[in-house]
């Protein structure tokens, strides 16, 4: 039988949490799955493993904190930058396939974001743009020419390998494909918070091509997750718009700081209308919903695993879940099957995988 297709988006201005549900929606896949990771080193995801150690990556997919049995991958149309995919490929003992067409992000890329313009769309300054803007240019390189530039050392564990070669192998084996997309529907280039975005897009379709995969021509329908949070967050700094914002003090929550650049994240209220416009980009009911933080609204739920669990809340923080579980599936037209209930804990309300 043909394996599974999954794919994982962010719904709002990422930092939602995708880290998180990916580390946990690994647990279903088949041995010998491949991980495909988009995007570049902008922004950081983290995960915990089953030792309960934390991990920040920005390259690599948070199921290789989880399982060593996958594959793990970087996609066609990422932006690598070498030494932080080396080095997270040595603290995680990893071999990490690259495709040899993904864009080589280079030392002059992050020297050219570190003008006073880039601040205007709130960049982290990790190149990525720049090098985006090379490759549409023509002028930047690939890691295909990295690998034949000269020796790496201490990139041994970098491999160059036809990714979407790959992911069909892989399905026809039996074995599943997990796409994990890079930021969120918000920040994507063709949004309605154009030119406060991010140099791409950001929905299942899009990671669909950055993979240059076609599920029409696997036969395979995609089970694309979207991932929402109570409040949203934005980067520090003139980093665009956001919804009734707010303050951590005004909502009696600690601060959070971005993974990548340390700064105190601007948050907001429940944006209903991001997050109707994130899941209809991105297939509308069909679309499996993770909310995760519930822990922020709802600080009983801290901890639980399993669907059993919520019996055990008192009748106020009950209403209070259900309020909000029913309020996200009204204001997106889709289902909420999974809760987060912190840092590294999930309860998962449906089957993951089919029949």
């Amino acid at each position: 039988m043909t394996g599974m297709l999954y794919i994982v988006v962010g719904g709002l201005y990422g930092s939602e949490g995708k880290g998180a549900l990916c580390a946990h929606l690994a647990d279903a896949l088949e041995p010998q799955s491949l991980v495909i990771r988009t995007g570049g080193p902008q922004a950081g995801h983290t995960a915990y493993d089953r030792a309960g150690n934390r991990h920040q990556l920005r390259m690599i997919g948070t199921p290789a904190v989880r399982r060593n049995d996958l594959m793990m991958a970087l996609a066609p149309r990422s932006v690598v930058d070498p030494l932080v995919l080396a080095d997270e490929c040595h603290r995680l003992n990893r071999e990490v396939h690259v495709d040899p067409h993904a864009t080589w992000l280079q030392y002059r890329h992050i020297t050219a974001e570190q003008d006073e313009a880039t601040l205007l769309t709130g960049s982290t300054r990790k190149g990525v743009g720049a090098a985006r803007v090379d490759r549409l240019n023509r002028a930047a390189l690939t890691m295909g020419q990295w690998r034949d530039s000269g020796d790496h050392p201490g990139m041994e564990l970098i491999r160059i390998t036809d990714i979407a070669g790959a992911a069909q192998s892989t399905l026809a084996g039996g074995a599943d494909v997990f796409i994990e997309a890079a930021q969120g529907y918000g920040l994507g280039l063709h949004t309605q918070c154009y030119p406060a975005t991010t140099s791409a897009d950001c929905t299942a379709i899009d990671a669909l091509a950055d993979c240059r995969i076609s599920p029409w021509a696997l036969d395979v329908v995609p089970q694309v997750w979207v991932v929402l949070r109570p409040y949203p967050i934005r980067i520090a700094g003139n980093s665009g718009p956001l919804y009734r914002e707010t303050s951590w003090d005004e909502l009696g929550l600690p601060e959070e700081r971005t993974t990548v650049t340390n700064k105190v994240r601007r948050v907001g209220h429940w944006d209903p209308a991001l997050a109707r416009r994130a899941v209809k980009a991105n297939g509308g009911s069909t679309v499996r919903i993770a909310l995760m933080m519930m822990d922020q609204v709802v600080p009983a739920v801290r901890g639980m695993t399993r669907p059993g669990d919520l019996a055990g809340l008192s009748g106020t923080e009950d209403v209070k879940l259900v309020e909000w579980i029913q309020r996200v599936s009204r204001d997106t037209g889709a289902k909420v099957h999974a809760i987060g209930t912190g840092p590294d804990t999930m309860v998962f309300l449906a089957p993951l995988r089919r029949g």
